[in-house]
């Protein structure tokens, strides 16, 4: 519960912040892995297979989606499966857990990823010992340790007001 509060805290922190989003974000996804944000779920589901998960905290769809190649955005590579959000049937947020590989630390590979997305996106706007968030136009980014490994967390700038204004963030 207190990682969901930090990660809260971080896209309030990126989107409210005094100057709104950052001039060093650059090359801001609008989404991830052929997915757009507002994009409807019936638009997502035939090429990506998506899956119902559950329902989130404020009653909104989460669907596991399965990304046959990310095509090296954001330095990711390969098959992975998405934990996405829609509000009122429109794409809002993604989550991309990258689990520990054997041998492989949790440290070092938050590290590396941490250091690509900063060649990519530019300084983040904030850094924190476990987490960076970057905020764009469109999109906020998160880059996180879990206990599982790393995760990077993806949410519409435009969702991330709304759910703010509406005090779900």
């Amino acid at each position: 519960m207190k990682k969901y509060v930090f990660i809260i805290c971080l896209f309030l922190f990126a989107i409210l912040s005094p100057g709104g989003a950052s001039a060093e974000f650059r090359n801001d996804p609008n989404g991830f892995g052929g997915m757009y944000w507002g994009e409807p779920l019936s638009q997502v589901q035939p090429d990506m297979h998506a899956q119902f998960y559950k329902y989130g905290v404020n009653g909104d769809p989460i669907y596991l989606v399965l990304i046959p190649n990310a095509n090296g955005e954001l330095y990711l590579n390969g098959r992975m499966v998405a934990v996405t959000a829609f509000h009122n049937d429109r794409l809002i947020a993604i989550m991309i857990p990258l689990l520990r590989k054997p041998g492989y630390e949790t440290d070092q590979a938050y590290q590396e990823l941490y250091s690509h997305l900063r060649q990519l996106c530019g300084v983040p706007d904030k850094v924190e010992t476990s987490a960076a968030a970057w905020s764009g136009p469109y999109s906020v980014l998160i880059l996180t340790k879990t206990g599982q490994g790393v995760a990077v967390c993806l949410m519409s700038v435009r969702a991330a007001h709304q759910e703010a204004v509406n005090g779900r963030l």
